[in-house]
């Protein structure tokens, strides 16, 4: 197995939750599979929303045809013939589910209390009832368009982050459920159908949007570029509260600031990094100067790990990511030293220690062995750190499932980090041009494009602007980051969902981890991440997106950051 030449630590980045592995919805179910596919995907989708502080609300699958499917009280129920329309999309039929579970999720957690259901007739009033339910509905129906908003767009974002692409699926959703119900385009208590659907359509674009920014947030945090990834985070979090994006931050804060330490102050490697390459550089920063800039930029991570751990007290991530940036806070006290900077530094040095300690229980009740090697990892730092050696080589031994585990072992015998292998050199004649709908990014550069999409975050010399554009039906997607007017940017193609092309070595959707590297040898650095891994090519400016161990897409990229 090759060596990296940019090892990737532990994936303590998060990208979403699990990707649900698509099922063939062909053959007609009975109910219980019915429900038990239902069920997964709302199971996935309450993991994605990763908010603990609301209790899990209940799933209930009913035959009864009455609503579709409707959040009251503490329940989300699912009723048959809306999952029969939800089937009917074929290949989407989990998509559509997706769509539609994740849209009453949204009701439940933001409180849209007076919403009764994705569909609601209204049978029987009495004529003295009438002026006051014409009332009502009135004053509802502002109520009702700005939470069916909010709940198509946030419940879209929702469904990405569990690994389900919604895309513009709702307006069909809506259209199957009030002809399979028997309903009339105009429901007394709604809007009519064709306006609920342009409802539908609206958030679309603004959902877009969002997950354009949350891609490139990912992307720019992997080829390290980390204070542009914060403020893409933030963006999000004004948007869409969840603990991976709160942990998202966290750690790119945490990355940013560890460039303006000393060399021979981080002497380990901890369960935070993403490159260990850029380790072995000579600081060249003023240190002196930047300690406020680092402990700023701890001090952010710190705020965001706990809010990720308040939305999840059981998010044993977070608690590692806590600990991790508590240490790295401490070693800044310690670095230019005093009475009082020392005392506050072993502060600093316990918080560590009890949220590791707390890790490892909450890894052992999930049996996330990863995460509780990797805090075994953090506590072996902690023991030389707090003057404790005999405790330093035990913890890594107790740690000895992590990649880093031998990686410290060697700093601990040899005081400094193990030579790296330089990565397998690239085949000849590799820098043949990528091309992706048989289009390079070139030929774009090359192109005065009309973007689909455009955000701006931010003002002055370090505004953000993001822009998009779509190469083909669920093809393949331009990204362009740009700072400053361009003086900085990152211009990537994307491949989507429905892309059938090959790369420039003839790989597919689908091709292994050792298929992309006897085509393109080994990576520059991997990227682990919560649904897969990411293999980074730096240098042949593409990256390979994998789930469930297969290649889901790529990205090549041209940048100036």
């Amino acid at each position: 197995m090759r060596l990296l030449n940019l090892v990737l630590l532990t994936g303590l980045l998060s990208w979403g939750a699990v990707t649900v592995p698509r099922t063939s919805s062909s053959a007609v179910k009975a109910p219980a599979d019915k429900e038990a596919m239902a069920r997964e995907i709302f199971e996935h989708l309450v993991e994605a929303r990763g908010d603990s502080r609301v209790p899990k609300p209940h799933f209930v699958f009913s035959s009864i045809k009455d609503k579709g499917a409707k959040a009251s009280g503490g329940t989300i129920t699912l009723e048959e013939a809306a999952y029969d329309v939800c089937a009917s999309f074929g290949e989407d039929t989990e998509t559509a589910l997706a769509g539609l579970l994740a849209h009453e999720l949204i009701h439940y957690y933001e409180k849209h209390e007076w919403e009764e259901g994705f569909i609601s007739t209204v049978k029987g009033a009495e004529r003295s009832q009438a002026r006051d339910l014409s009332q009502a509905v009135k004053e509802d129906l502002d109520a009702f368009k700005k939470d069916e908003i909010e709940a198509d767009y946030m419940g879209g974002f929702l469904a990405y982050m569990a690994g389900y692409n919604v895309s513009n699926v709702m307006p069909e959703v809506l259209e199957g459920i009030y002809r399979a119900y028997n309903l009339p385009d105009t429901l007394s208590k709604y809007p009519p159908l064709d306006q609920r659907k342009a409802i539908a359509t609206e958030t679309h674009q603004q959902l877009s949007q969002l997950v354009d920014a949350f891609d490139m947030a990912n992307l720019l945090a992997g080829l390290q570029a980390y204070d542009e990834a914060a403020t893409y985070y933030q963006f999000i979090l004004e948007q869409f509260q969840s603990r991976e994006m709160y942990n998202n931050a966290g750690v790119v804060y945490t990355l940013a600031a560890m460039p303006y330490f000393k060399k021979e102050t981080l002497k380990y490697i901890y369960p935070v990094e993403l490159d260990l390459n850029s380790r072995l550089k000579s600081q060249t920063r003023d240190v002196g100067t930047e300690k406020a800039l680092r402990e700023d930029h701890l001090q952010e991570a710190i705020i965001y790990f706990e809010r990720a751990a308040h939305l999840d007290s059981n998010y044993p991530r977070a608690w590692l990511n806590l600990a991790c940036a508590h240490t790295l806070m401490g070693q800044s006290l310690e670095e230019i030293s005093g009475a009082d900077q020392l005392e506050l530094a072993s502060d600093h040095y316990l918080e560590a220690g009890l949220h590791a300690r707390k890790t490892i229980r909450l890894a052992e009740k999930t049996g996330d062995t990863h995460i509780r090697a990797n805090a075994y990892i953090l506590l072996g730092i902690l023991a030389e750190l707090e003057g404790k050696p005999g405790e330093v080589a035990a913890n890594f031994d107790k740690g000895s499932e992590s990649e880093l585990a031998s990686l410290n072992k060697t700093i601990l015998k040899e005081g400094a980090l193990p030579k790296l292998k330089a990565a397998d050199p690239a085949p000849d004649g590799f820098m043949m041009e990528e091309q992706i709908n048989e289009l390079s990014l070139d030929d774009f550069r090359n192109t005065n494009l009309e973007w689909d999409r455009e955000l701006t975050i931010g003002s002055g010399r370090n505004r953000l602007k993001l822009q998009s554009r779509s190469t083909g039906m669920d093809q393949s997607t331009i990204l362009m980051h740009s700072v400053n007017r361009g003086r900085k940017y990152l211009l990537v193609q994307r491949t989507g969902d429905g892309y059938t092309g090959e790369t420039a070595w003839e790989l597919k959707r689908g091709a292994g981890r050792e298929e992309i590297e006897d085509a393109y040898r080994s990576p520059d650095y991997l990227l682990p991440v919560s649904n897969g891994l990411w293999m980074i090519y730096d240098k042949q400016q593409i990256i390979f997106q994998l789930e469930n161990k297969q290649l889901k897409r790529w990205y090549v990229f041209r940048k100036e950051l």
